[in-house]
């Protein structure tokens, strides 16, 4: 109870308002006080042990203590609905006091401002008007202000006024001498350009037409220098070719000396080599001969002398030698053959048995 009488007080309300609080709520705290000794014993119970019988009466207090809580919600709806509907009303009674108020606050202001208002629109009459009479003067129009014209005694404003069209004059008048003395600057200018551009175009005709003749001088000259230059050329392209005719005609007769030469040369060469031919064969041919009489002599000699060996010693030849002889071949044969004519040339006999 403590403790709501002091969550009340935090709000400082009314102490009628804050009885009619405590009237209402604590009521409810007043219904959790039966059961605050069964909730102890009952969490006891369960730090021992927690068995059905427990659970049971944990839920029972639960709703029993549940319907503090939504009887508190009841509660709290009801008197905030009433505190909105008071609100509500003690709004509309204010706004009601407002307007009665605020018509005659205004209507009162009116008649108060009265003179100041006539004041204000004098101000801007005069400074609007006056602000008319220097606009074409100024030259930053933003920094006129109404009020400090308005404020100005008449010839005070009237100096401002003269002063700024002076001024303004003046310079529209240095302004236009300035204009003026650009547009003549201006003409002077384009006058020496335009001079300046003849001259220039006077001295290009002329460079141009000096350039013309220089070129067409440089052309004769280079068409007569070309001429003379082909004629050189015609006459060092026919002496050049007179030259290389001789000199081909010269290295032809040079030449043709030189194949007769050559000609003559292998034709000597053939001739000694067909010389020393025929003088090889004529010596080979005699030696030939030299060597089949010398063989022939030999050969001769050898039969001479197997004639006196044979008669010597009386061969005796028989007529199976001979038969053997023939078959054992022909050279022999022939050379049988030879020996029984010569011995029968010499007187030898032979004997065929």
């Amino acid at each position: 109870m403590k403790e709501l009488t002091t969550e009340i007080k935090q709000y400082e309300l009314s102490e009628n308002k804050a009885s009619q609080l405590e009237a209402v709520f604590i009521p409810m705290l007043d219904m959790l006080k039966p059961m605050e000794e069964d909730f102890n014993s009952i969490v006891a119970d369960a730090e021992k042990e927690i068995n059905e019988g427990v659970t049971k009466r944990a839920k029972r207090l639960r709703l029993d203590i549940g319907k503090v809580r939504i009887e508190t919600e009841k509660k709290r709806k009801a008197e905030k609905n009433e505190s909105l509907r008071l609100g509500k009303a003690i709004d509309g009674i204010a706004n009601v006091v407002k307007y009665a108020v605020s018509s005659k606050e205004e209507k009162l202001k009116e008649i108060e401002t009265h003179l100041e208002r006539i004041e204000v629109e004098r101000i801007l009459a005069v400074g609007g008007k006056r602000k008319e009479l220097v606009y074409d003067y100024i030259e930053n129009k933003e920094s006129i202000d109404v009020n400090s014209l308005a404020s100005m005694d008449q010839d005070v404003f009237d100096a401002y006024l003269s002063t700024k069209k002076t001024a303004f004059e003046t310079a529209i008048a240095e302004e236009k001498a300035r204009l003026e003395a650009e547009e003549s600057a201006k003409l002077e200018r384009e006058a020496e350009e335009k001079r300046i551009r003849e001259e220039n175009a006077k001295l290009k005709a002329d460079a141009e037409k000096a350039e013309k003749e220089r070129l067409a001088k440089e052309e004769e000259e280079a068409k007569a220098r070309a001429e003379s230059e082909a004629k050189e050329k015609a006459i060092q392209e026919e002496k050049a070719k007179a030259e290389r005719k001789a000199e081909r005609e010269k290295l032809a007769k040079q030449q043709a000396v030189k194949e007769a030469e050559e000609a003559t040369k292998r034709a000597e060469e053939a001739e000694k080599a067909r010389i020393e031919s025929e003088e090889k064969a004529k010596r080979e041919a005699i030696e030939a001969e030299e060597r089949r009489v010398k063989e022939a002599e030999e050969a001769e000699n050898r039969r001479l002398a197997e004639i006196k060996a044979l008669s010597e010693s009386s061969v005796e030849i028989t007529l199976e030698q001979i038969e053997r002889a023939k078959t054992e071949g022909k050279a022999v044969f022939v050379q049988v053959i030879r020996i029984e004519t010569d011995c029968e040339e010499s007187g030898i006999f032979i004997k065929k048995g």
